[in-house]
C-alpha cells in the first residue's frame, strides 16, 4: 500500500482579515453616536483597550493566578484562572461584530457565554446569553465585571441561580 503525504493548508493563518461589518450602532437624530455608557460597545477601540489591559500574569490575595495572552492574530484573548487548590477555569474573550463576547469554561464543567452589555468609567460588564452542560440544580457565571486599573484588576463574578451574591477578586500584575 502506498502512503500519501499529508498536506494541511490553514487558510485562517494566511488570508487577510475581513473588513469589519458596517456599524449598526444606535445613532442620535443628528447622526452622531449617543453619549451614553453603552456607546463604547460600538467603538472600534473597545477590544484593543480591554485586551491590552488584561494581557499578562496576575496574582490575587486569595491565591488565584491569572495568565492572559492574545492568540489568533490578536483576535482572541485566552485567560486561564488557576485557583490555589489547583482547579482551572478558562475564559476566551473576542470581538463579535461591533461588540464583544466571552465564553467561560468553568471548573464546574459548564460553559457560559456572555456578551458585553455596558461600561462606565472603564468597567467592562458581560452578561450571560446562555449556558451549555449545566447540571440540574447547578449554577453558572451569569455576570462578570472587569475593572482594569493599571497594575490592579478587579473581577466581580456573579453566579446564577445561586444566592445572587457576587464574589469580588482583586489581582495584581506580576512584573515580567
Amino acid at each position: 500500500m502506498r502512503a500519501w503525504p499529508l498536506v494541511l493548508i490553514c487558510a485562517c493563518a494566511t488570508r487577510s482579515p475581513a473588513s469589519p461589518p458596517p456599524s449598526s450602532a444606535p445613532r442620535e437624530a443628528n447622526g452622531a453616536a449617543p453619549h451614553d455608557a453603552d456607546a463604547w460597545l460600538h467603538d472600534a477601540g473597545a477590544w484593543p483597550r480591554l485586551s491590552a489591559a488584561l494581557v499578562g500574569t496576575w496574582r490575587g490575595t486569595d491565591g488565584l493566578t491569572l495568565e492572559s495572552s492574545l492568540i489568533s492574530r490578536d483576535s482572541a484573548l485566552v485567560e486561564r484562572w488557576i485557583a490555589a487548590s489547583g482547579s482551572e477555569t478558562l475564559n476566551v474573550f473576542h470581538p463579535d461584530g461591533d461588540g464583544m463576547v466571552l465564553t467561560h469554561y468553568c471548573a464546574q464543567g459548564n460553559q457560559a457565554r456572555l456578551r458585553a452589555t455596558a461600561a462606565t468609567d472603564g468597567v467592562f460588564v458581560f452578561e450571560q446569553q446562555d449556558v451549555t452542560n449545566l447540571a440540574p440544580g447547578g449554577e453558572a457565571l451569569c455576570r462578570l465585571e472587569v475593572r482594569p486599573r493599571g497594575d490592579t484588576l478587579s473581577l466581580r463574578e456573579t453566579y446564577c441561580p445561586g444566592d445572587g451574591a457576587a464574589v469580588e477578586r482583586i489581582v495584581h500584575r506580576v512584573a515580567p
